[in-house]
């Protein structure tokens, strides 16, 4: 059909990996990038929709979700926001077996342990931006505030950017479908 496609017609193939895409059909197609929404105006969605959410919780669902409104209304739906503080724990943990393997996780399942480990980073980049002295482009005010009171001072840069190596090589692991019970 995209050989020879009628004269009226008009496909839309929408993928977020063009490399897993046959060399023939992307000949074929025009390429259109969808990027995200700058995150000011993703909350103002967020809250259209969520009229009963804060200000800091479309704020926090609108920087997690990277700018994409509907992936935040569907982790609202999830209850993410209330899980920050769980995240926050389990984050001493990690940073102390220096292993965030998955196999322990209270949320096994793998949007609930990709949104897990989104939160994860950013309160990791969150702790790194505050501990250089770099407040003001921290998105939660919260990780701003457990910096200032030392909360992780037992931690250098370099553990800090290791466990957001390791989260980032896991959130790719389970976007290429693997098993979040094996993943590691």
């Amino acid at each position: 059909v995209l050989e020879e496609p009628p004269g009226n017609a008009l496909f839309m193939l929408i993928t977020s990996k063009r490399e897993l895409l046959l060399p023939t059909v992307v000949s074929r197609c025009l390429e259109l990038r969808f990027n995200s929404l700058p995150l000011d105006d993703a909350k103002k969605i967020i809250l259209r929709h969520k009229p009963d959410l804060s200000e800091e919780a479309a704020s926090f669902l609108s920087y997690l979700s990277e700018g994409a409104p509907g992936r935040a209304l569907e982790m609202s739906e999830r209850d993410v926001i209330s899980r920050k503080k769980t995240i926050i724990g389990m984050l001493t943990k990690i940073l102390k077996s220096r292993n965030p393997g998955l196999a322990n996780w209270d949320d096994e399942t793998k949007n609930g342990i990709m949104d897990d480990i989104e939160s994860l980073i950013m309160v990791l980049r969150d702790a790194a931006l505050a501990g250089e002295g770099l407040g003001e482009v921290v998105m939660d005010k919260d990780i701003q505030d457990a910096v200032t009171a030392g909360s992780f001072s037992q931690y250098t840069l370099t553990d800090i950017y290791f466990i957001i190596e390791r989260l980032i090589g896991l959130k790719g692991a389970l976007q290429g479908n693997a098993n979040p019970k094996l993943a590691a």
